[in-house]
C-alpha cells in the first residue's frame, strides 16, 4: 500500500461492528494527480482476491474448490497501480474476524473474465492483466473492466494461502445478506453507469441504491439537464474527518470557519452531563434505540473537538497535534457508545460535486442555482434518502451533501 496513504485501515462492513472503508476527501487531491498518469494507459496488473460463487447458498468461495472449479465469469481484484490507494491489501490486513476481510474484499472492483485469459480458469491469488473499457483516465470512471491474461507469479499459491488463512481464521459463514445488499451481482457495479461520473464505482451499495433512485427520478421528470451525477466524497475514516474538520476551520477551507462548524454540528458543552450518566458499551448511535441521548452526547463530543479547533486558530496546536487529537476524540465516542460525526463515517452519505469547477471538469453542463435547488429536491423525493443539503452554495466547497438510508432504517 502506498506509503502517502498508510492511515487507510477501515473497510466495509456493518455499522454496529465495523466503520466501512472509503478513503475519501482528504487524499482527493492527491489522487487527481496520480490519475493524470493513467490517461495513456490501457493495461493494468492485478491481483484476484475474490471469487464468489453466484449459486443457491451465495457462498464464498474457498481457496481447495477455487483451484477445482475455476470460475468462468467474474472476480473481485485488486488493482495494483489503482486500488492501493484505495483500499488496504486483504491479505494483510489486520482484522477481528473473517467477517472483515470479506467486507474488505466486496468493496474491490468486480472483473469479468474474457476469452482471451483462457480456459483454464482463474483461482484466488493469481497475478492478472486487465484493461478498461473507459480507463482511470477518463475523468476516473474506470468502467468495464475485464481480464485479458493470467500471468506467471511466483506469489501467487503463497497470496490465496495467506488470505484464506485470514478468512477462515474466524469462521467462514454465508454471504447472503451481503450479496443481497449488492456485494456481489451480475454487473455489480449497479445501474446507470453512463449516468454518473467521478466515485460512482466506488460507492457503499447503500449509496449506490440511493443514486440510482437519485437518477431514476431525475429521468421520470425528463431532467437529464442535471446528468451526469458527479460523485464526490463517500466514506471518510474517523481521521479523514478530523483533517476535513481542521482544513475547514482553522485553515479556512469554509470561508465561515468556526461559524461553519457550530451551525454543521452545533456544539454543546452543557451536554456534559448527558455524557456522566452513559452507560459505556451501550449503542446510542443511529441503531442503538437510543438516538435522543446520543444526539446530545454527540454535542457534546463535537464541544470537545472544537476546544481542538480554537487551539488551532490561536496558533497554540500544530495540525498533526490538532488532528491526531480530533481523532482521539472521535475514536473513543465511536468505541463506548457508537457514535460517529458524520454518516461518510459509515459509508453511508456522499457529496455531489455542484460546483462550476466540478462540472467543467466531467465535461457536463454547468448547474445554475435553479438547477442545484431541483438536484436537491429531486434527492429528498427518493425512500433512500434521510437528508439532503447544499452546502457552501455558490462557493468553491459547494456540493449536495446526501444522507442514504440503511437496511436498518427501513
Amino acid at each position: 500500500m502506498a506509503k502517502t496513504y498508510d492511515r487507510i485501515s477501515a473497510f466495509l462492513g456493518k455499522p454496529k461492528t465495523r466503520l466501512k472503508h472509503r478513503n475519501d476527501q482528504s487524499i482527493e487531491t492527491q489522487t487527481k494527480k496520480e490519475m493524470n498518469k493513467f490517461a495513456e494507459k490501457t493495461e493494468f496488473k492485478a491481483r484476484v482476491v475474490g471469487l464468489p460463487r453466484i449459486d443457491e447458498g451465495s457462498t464464498f468461495t474457498s481457496a481447495d474448490s477455487a483451484m477445482e472449479i475455476g470460475l468462468r465469469d467474474a472476480v473481485y481484484v485488486r488493482t495494483m497501480d489503482i486500488d492501493e490507494y484505495f483500499l488496504p491489501d486483504p491479505a494483510e490486513m489486520k482484522a477481528e474476524s473473517s467477517d472483515t476481510i470479506i467486507d474488505l474484499i466486496l468493496a474491490h472492483p468486480v472483473a469479468t473474465i474474457s476469452t482471451e485469459a483462457g480456459s483454464e480458469g482463474i483461482k484466488l491469488g493469481d497475478m492478472v492483466l486487465c484493461t478498461f473499457d473507459q480507463n482511470p483516465g477518463s475523468q476516473g470512471k474506470q468502467r468495464g473492466l475485464k481480464i485479458v491474461k493470467v500471468l506467471v507469479s511466483a506469489d501467487s499459491d503463497a497470496y490465496a494461502k495467506k488470505l484464506m488463512g485470514k478468512l477462515t481464521s474466524g469462521g467462514l459463514g454465508p454471504l447472503a445478506a451481503l450479496y443481497d445488499n449488492g456485494g456481489y451481482s451480475q454487473g455489480a457495479e449497479g445501474t446507470n453507469t453512463d449516468d454518473f461520473a467521478g466515485r460512482y464505482s466506488q460507492a457503499s451499495p447503500t449509496v449506490k441504491r440511493f443514486l440510482d433512485d437519485l437518477v431514476r427520478i431525475i429521468k421520470a421528470n425528463d431532467r437529464k439537464d442535471l446528468l451526469p451525477i458527479n460523485v464526490g466524497s463517500l466514506y471518510r475514516s474517523l481521521r479523514d474527518q478530523s483533517v476535513v474538520m481542521w482544513e475547514n476551520v482553522v485553515e479556512g477551507n469554509q470561508s465561515a470557519r468556526m461559524g461553519w462548524f457550530d451551525k454543521t454540528y452545533k456544539p454543546n458543552s452543557s451536554n456534559a452531563s448527558f455524557v456522566a450518566t452513559a452507560t459505556i458499551g451501550t449503542d446510542y448511535g443511529y441503531y442503538g434505540g437510543k438516538t435522543s441521548t446520543g444526539n446530545k452526547i454527540k454535542k457534546f463530543m463535537q464541544y470537545l473537538v472544537k476546544m481542538q479547533l480554537q487551539l488551532g486558530i490561536n496558533n497554540k496546536s500544530t495540525k498533526d497535534a490538532g488532528v491526531t487529537a480530533i481523532t482521539s476524540i472521535y475514536q473513543a465516542y465511536y468505541e463506548n457508545y457508537q457514535i460517529v460525526p458524520s454518516r461518510h463515517n459509515l459509508g453511508q452519505a456522499v457529496d455531489i460535486r455542484t460546483n462550476e469547477y466540478s462540472r467543467k471538469q466531467i465535461e457536463a453542463s454547468v448547474y445554475s442555482t435553479k438547477q442545484k435547488e431541483d438536484l436537491k429536491a429531486f434527492a429528498s423525493q427518493s425512500k433512500f434518502c434521510t437528508f439532503a443539503n447544499i452546502e457552501s452554495m455558490n462557493k468553491s466547497g459547494e456540493h449536495l451533501h446526501c444522507n442514504s438510508k440503511s437496511g436498518e432504517e427501513e
